[in-house]
């Protein structure tokens, strides 16, 4: 988004907010899925967002190009057309939710 998922750079330094929480979903007591590697709740980094850092630079193109994006990734094991549901949360700026179906 436009502003920082830690919204202050104070919320920062006193450390009172964690990055980004990315979760995969597996289905519950299904034997044939199985997660290969990475862990199911995974912290990421602080995203910047894309606003300037300084309100003089508003108007310049002068932008961080991937401060406001992080990856994460799992390998998991599974028939193809199983469904897995995928989130990403900031504490301060809220969660996205998508789900993704295997082929």
């Amino acid at each position: 988004g436009y502003l920082p998922a830690h919204v202050t750079q104070r919320a920062l330094e006193r450390k009172t907010v964690r990055g980004v929480m990315f979760e995969i979903h597996m289905p519950i007591g299904d034997p044939v899925v199985s997660l290969v590697s990475g862990k199911e709740r995974m912290e990421g980094p602080h995203l910047d967002g894309h606003a300037p850092k300084q309100s003089q630079l508003a108007f310049l193109g002068n932008k961080q190009v991937t401060g406001d994006r992080a990856v994460a990734e799992w390998v998991v094991r599974a028939p193809v057309g199983t469904r897995l549901a995928l989130s990403a949360s900031a504490d301060r700026a809220g969660v996205v939710r998508t789900e993704v179906v295997l082929d």
